[in-house]
């Protein structure tokens, strides 16, 4: 008898939030005028080192078209930046750039040219290396609303209180999946590094599909009892009690991949004061990219 084959799931999960609130109605649209972006680095930079680091704010371009106009202008090679994290077109983004600093001289020199293309660059320091990706703690995003009715104005005030204190599931958006959402059944075998991006979208496909299931999970503990999920989910009752008296929505189960926040070490769940520990927000959940040398953790 032939093998099946795995399970690979081709349609994008259903997507569960700990708000249970109406619908806030508001208009939003994504551009340079209502929706900025602003990274925050991981760490310092030294002041001191062969590799300049450049703090850029771009308008309506990609990271990808901003570092072509600086290889072009500069000479420097695509694979000789440094970047954090690529952050949106249609947007006010500020990001840092690291480059080898003999090239960084061209560029000061060019600003002008910069500018006609909605480049502007803010501050210039140096490192001892280039800055890698996910070199950052974070990004920090500002939208403008409109159309916004009062009384949604107040519902959105209690939801980023409850943000704030419980954080929300961080599922893997649309840049992610490309305009038609279909990126992760894509594949480019004759272009290694387009062939890369498509694998990494199916990880986070696959990934948004873990995610579900367990806000699924806590949704449903939220609303009934152990004894009645019991017969819906493979756990013990006795692990559904506990999961149910867990006071962070989130539930922790054992062998979860946690951090320390907002950044640190990751290590697998197995102590019951993570779940107090998760309240007082010194640890965060996570969960594994698929892959061959994805969850390899010592416990």
């Amino acid at each position: 008898m032939d093998k099946q084959p795995p399970f690979f799931p081709l349609d994008a999960p259903t997507r569960f939030f700990a708000s249970s609130h109406a619908p806030i109605e508001f208009y939003f649209k994504k551009c340079s005028r209502d929706f900025s972006v602003l990274e925050e680095p991981l760490y310092p930079f030294s002041g001191c080192g062969d590799h300049a680091v450049l703090k850029v704010r771009k308008k309506d371009q990609s990271t990808w078209e901003m570092l072509s106009l600086f290889s072009q202008i500069s000479g420097c090679k695509i694979p000789d930046f440094g970047y954090a994290g690529l952050k949106d077109k249609q947007a006010i983004s500020t990001q840092y750039i690291s480059m080898p600093k003999t090239r960084a001289t061209i560029l000061e020199k060019h600003t002008s040219i910069l500018l006609e293309h909605g480049i502007k660059i803010l501050e210039i320091n140096a490192h001892s290396h280039k800055i890698r990706l996910g070199h950052l703690k974070g990004n920090h995003f500002s939208m403008r609303l409109k159309k916004l009715k009062p009384l949604d104005a107040r519902k959105i005030e209690q939801v980023l209180g409850f943000l704030k204190a419980y954080g929300f599931p961080n599922y893997f958006g649309a840049q992610r999946f490309g305009k038609r959402g279909d990126n992760f059944k894509q594949s480019a075998p004759r272009s290694k590094k387009l062939n890369a991006f498509f694998l990494s979208s199916y990880q986070s496909h696959l990934f948004n599909h873990w995610l579900s299931a367990r806000m699924r999970l806590n949704t449903l503990l939220a609303h009934f009892s152990p004894q009645e999920l019991h017969a819906e989910f493979p756990l013990e009752l006795d692990t559904l009690k506990a999961l149910k008296a867990q006071e962070h929505y989130f539930k922790l189960l054992e062998g979860d991949i946690l951090c320390h926040y907002p950044f640190g070490k990751y290590f697998c769940h197995d102590d019951p004061l993570n779940a107090t520990r998760l309240i007082t927000q010194e640890i965060a959940p996570t969960g594994c990219s698929p892959g061959k040398r994805s969850c390899m953790l010592k416990t």
